[in-house]
């Protein structure tokens, strides 16, 4: 019999410098809704018992677009066109994707697999086929999951597979 409770998904909030406060755009909620799922925005910690409760109440989570990944992460030094970094965020993440190609996949981590790859060759989704559901992608189903049939498809996939 297949369950009907609802999964909770834990969304990584995005931060707003000047502010000093956490935000969300409501395409990450509202796409996780249309799935049945229930969107959770989570607080930036690196505080291990706080993640480790939000691993048990969580079935998922959902690494939100947002500030670039600070080079010093992958080892590399911060260029000109790079933008604000969030350090806590990138601690409390360990890999990160954007859709703005000026930070992009360098090396592949050996765990992962290459999915899709742009026209220049830029690697454009990745997925870790040791694990049940650890995709990222470089583009924003959040914004395209009410007109596109494959960004729908993978929000699916994401909240079917927690």
């Amino acid at each position: 019999m297949k369950s009907t409770m609802r999964k909770v998904i834990g969304i990584m909030p995005l931060y707003d410098d000047e502010k000093e406060s956490y935000w969300m755009l409501p395409g990450y909620m509202k796409m996780l809704e249309a799935e049945n799922a229930i969107p959770m925005m989570l607080p930036l910690t690196a505080n291990e018992k706080e993640l480790d409760y939000f691993l048990e109440i969580c079935g998922g989570f959902l690494l939100t677009g947002g500030h670039d990944v600070s080079p010093s992460v992958y080892h590399e030094k911060k260029k000109s066109w790079c933008g604000s970094c969030c350090e806590l965020r990138d601690e409390m993440e360990q890999i990160g994707v954007n859709s703005y190609h000026h930070q992009a996949i360098r090396e592949l981590a050996p765990d992962f697999q290459a999915m899709a790859f742009s026209e220049d060759g830029l690697i454009e989704s990745i997925y870790m086929p040791s694990n049940k559901f650890i995709v990222g992608v470089q583009w924003h189903p959040e914004f395209s999951y009410t007109v596109d049939e494959n960004s729908r498809k993978i929000v699916n996939a994401f909240v079917s597979s927690v």
